[in-house]
């Protein structure tokens, strides 16, 4: 299936502030950070992204999710579970004073990630013709992120950097998925991911405009988009009173924690309400729970 500038197409809708039942659904933005609390039938408060057909609705700052996921995600309580730790194995002493954040299949009984490596990406070349030095650039922010991920915990990433001048490259056999520019006009988005268990048409990691401007270290924008497409959901979930209001987030149903606190200053969280970093590093409690679901000896 083809993909590139000319069918990734989005718009944008006037954001309403309504409520429902105090859900919090934002889309947080590069330079600030309003939160949208939207009815069930109010999902036009959203901005979208037009990719392959299906309409997807821009929700935490990165993610894309059809409607249907949207509602789900307003209608359903969270259902958090708590992995359990291997006890055959000595774990720091302090290992669960915070958490990493990361989806829950109830039906496998097994957290949301990747399987199959290594997970090869290419850059789609083509759609960064109109950004002087954009490719380049995002070709050694993406090379970085993948060794940072390399060096922390058992994951293999590979660049097939051989088919970055295919017209119209797309995730499939070739590549796991493609890394391509979208021309989002003043949309304030810097990148957007997708999970393990999303289809291949939407295993694109987009980048917009405002990457080129952001105050977010560039290297540090892929760290934390990689940590989305290894299942890492935003610290900002964290079901904790500690995280702030002002960036609280709404859980997904099937969240899990390792750890049962909140990590103020891991990869997956924004900088807002005084945390996070605009760095986006890997944290220490990052360092330490990141290598449960994916242990260097795989």
């Amino acid at each position: 299936m083809v993909f590139g500038a000319a069918v990734l197409m989005g718009c944008r809708h006037k954001q309403r502030l309504v409520t429902h039942h105090g859900l919090v659904i934002d889309t947080i933005r590069s330079s600030h950070w309003p939160n949208f609390r939207l009815t069930l039938d109010r999902v036009s408060g959203f901005d979208t992204v037009h990719l392959h057909g299906t309409i997807y609705y821009i929700i935490e700052g990165d993610l894309l999710v059809t409607a249907e996921q949207l509602n789900d995600r307003l209608a359903k309580d969270s259902a958090r579970q708590k992995i359990v730790a291997d006890t055959t194995r000595k774990q720091p002493k302090h290992l669960f004073e915070q958490q990493t954040i990361i989806e829950f299949n109830t039906i496998t009984l097994d957290t949301v990630k990747w399987t199959k490596f290594p997970i090869r990406f290419c850059i789609d070349k083509h759609s960064f013709a109109t950004q002087a030095g954009g490719y380049d650039k995002v070709s050694a922010s993406m090379r970085q992120a993948a060794l940072d991920w390399q060096a922390m915990c058992g994951v293999k990433i590979v660049y097939v950097e051989a088919l970055d001048d295919q017209v119209g490259i797309a995730a499939g056999a070739d590549v796991d998925f493609v890394v391509s520019y979208k021309n989002f006009d003043n949309s304030g988005y810097v990148a957007t991911s997708f999970f393990p268990e999303d289809p291949v048409s939407k295993r694109v990691l987009l980048v917009y405009p405002s990457y080129w401007t952001t105050a977010y270290d560039q290297v540090g924008v892929f760290r934390h988009e990689f940590g989305h497409i290894f299942g890492f959901r935003h610290e900002e979930t964290a079901n904790s009173p500690a995280v702030p209001t002002f960036c609280k987030q709404t859980p997904s149903p099937n969240q899990t924690s390792v750890g049962v606190s909140y990590d103020r200053v891991s990869v997956m969280h924004y900088y807002c309400g005084g945390n996070g970093t605009r760095s986006l590093d890997f944290s220490a409690n990052d360092k330490l729970t990141f290598p449960l679901i994916y242990p260097k000896s795989n």
